[in-house]
């Protein structure tokens, strides 16, 4: 959300530009060309047409409440919240920055743009702070960051930027709940045939008597046979496939 200065400079923008075109038409002494009338209406807007000099005012509305809420708060919390004249001019405060900073950004690629080197510098501070409990960028993390009221609770607060994390892997629930897997056997193969040899008959048991003097070496019951046979197995090559955009496979990464 853009700062109060921010929405001032941009709603004196607007009314400087209205003033520029009524000022040029009045020096040729002519009436408004059609696009320089269509540009003053949607401006200042007409009849119930609401104009965009309209809507920053309800979002200078909205963001001079939220700055005072964030005074309140800070002043609750002990922080200390930058005034507009501290500010760079981007609702940010203003900060050295070291040159041996400077330099080193100029090599990064992480960190572009104009406010690089006070992004990288914050940023170093903010690591520093939080994940090695560096107790003087502490300080100056409260002396020179704006402490925003920013939570991961809703979009509107700052969530978007914390998006659900989405594991790489994918859950498959073959082995789980397929039947074929469940009571088949797993066969590695080196080449594309294999040969595994399958008993096909086994051999049968009977009951016989209790062996003593009178029967001992013709109590052996019934002979059966057990009988096996070869299969073969063929890997084959399977396909399937389907429709995916560039788009797709290039941001999914």
């Amino acid at each position: 959300m853009k700062t109060v200065a921010q929405i001032k400079e941009a709603i004196l923008a607007l009314c400087n530009r209205v003033q520029a075109i009524a000022a040029i038409a009045k020096e040729e002494k002519r009436d408004y060309t059609a696009e320089e009338a269509a540009e003053i209406d949607a401006i200042n807007g007409v009849g119930e047409t609401k104009g965009r000099i309209d809507a920053l005012t309800v979002e200078l509305d909205r963001a001079t409440k939220q700055e005072d809420m964030e005074k309140r708060m800070a002043a609750m919390q002990g922080k200390k919240i930058i005034s507009d004249k501290q500010s760079d001019g981007t609702g940010r405060p203003k900060m050295q920055i070291p040159s041996s900073v400077k330099m080193k950004v100029e090599r990064s690629k992480a960190f572009r743009g104009a406010h690089a080197a006070r992004e990288a510098h914050v940023t170093a501070k903010f690591v520093a702070a939080r994940f090695f409990g560096d107790r003087k960028a502490k300080l100056w993390l409260n002396e020179n960051v704006r402490q925003a009221s920013v939570s991961v609770g809703d979009n509107q607060s700052g969530g978007l930027f914390v998006p659900n994390e989405t594991i790489n892997a994918i859950i498959r629930l073959v082995e789980e709940y397929g039947v074929i897997r469940r009571y088949s056997k797993i066969e590695p193969m080196m080449s594309s045939t294999k040969t595994v040899p399958v008993r096909v008959a086994g051999v049968t048991a009977y009951p016989v008597a209790e062996t003593n003097t009178a029967n001992e070496g013709s109590n052996t019951g019934t002979k059966s046979q057990a009988e096996y046979t070869n299969i073969e197995l063929v890997a084959r090559k399977w396909k399937t496939w389907f429709k995916m955009s560039d788009e797709f496979s290039e941001d999914s990464a």
